[in-house]
């Protein structure tokens, strides 16, 4: 029996198409399927992975806002505050020393911390500069009398957070007298976010 070139070749190529075929279509099903699988699989981790930063900003703000109401309560600012308000207007410079020597080194990632009288000026601040400055007119200052107010905030080009506390007269029906607050470094939730601050407490994976 004597079979055509071309019969063959075609016969070839069709038992090949039926080889492949099946082949290419389990592949192509299987990638996509394996693609979506692995998309979802990062999405997740990167959702995981997002939602732990989310907790240790919340967590550093929440320490920050914490530390300025700690400040807030220190009977001898509201002495202070009190003396000022008196009339003594040496108390300025006497609290600013207080805060700038027994606050600040509290934490390195507060840059200024200052109090604020009701009027909106303020009395006193680690920074000699800014003490009698006019914050009136400032969101953080306007909030800050009622309830504690975190914003961001530019420092002459450099970013930081703005954390406003009220202060509380004690014994006076919780009447506030005036608003404490701290300019805090974005350094230190820098640092937080990098792991460095788990670096510097010994974190065994951080070299991971």
């Amino acid at each position: 029996m004597k079979f055509s070139g071309t019969s063959l070749l075609t016969r070839a190529l069709l038992a090949l198409i039926i080889i492949i075929l099946p082949i290419l279509i389990t592949f192509v099903f299987s990638y996509n399927k394996n693609k979506e699988h692995l998309k979802k699989s990062i999405l997740d981790d990167l959702t995981v992975m997002a939602e732990a930063y989310e907790g240790q900003v919340y967590q550093y703000l929440e320490m920050a806002k914490r530390r300025a109401q700690d400040f807030s309560t220190d009977g001898h600012i509201r002495a202070e505050m009190k003396r000022y308000a008196s009339g003594d207007k040496g108390a300025s410079k006497r609290l600013g020393d207080y805060m700038a020597r027994e606050k600040l080194v509290l934490d390195e990632g507060i840059g200024r911390t200052s109090v604020v009288s009701l009027d909106g000026r303020v009395i006193a601040s680690t920074e000699p500069g800014y003490a009698g400055a006019d914050v009136s007119k400032e969101p953080f200052f306007m909030a800050g009398t009622r309830a504690p107010f975190i914003t961001e905030h530019d420092f002459g080009g450099t970013p930081g957070i703005i954390i406003a506390v009220p202060v509380v007269e004690r014994g006076d029906g919780g009447r506030p007298t005036g608003v404490l607050v701290n300019f805090v470094r974005l350094s230190g939730l820098t640092g937080l976010l990098k792991g460095e601050f788990n670096r510097d407490l010994g974190a065994i994976t951080w070299s991971k």
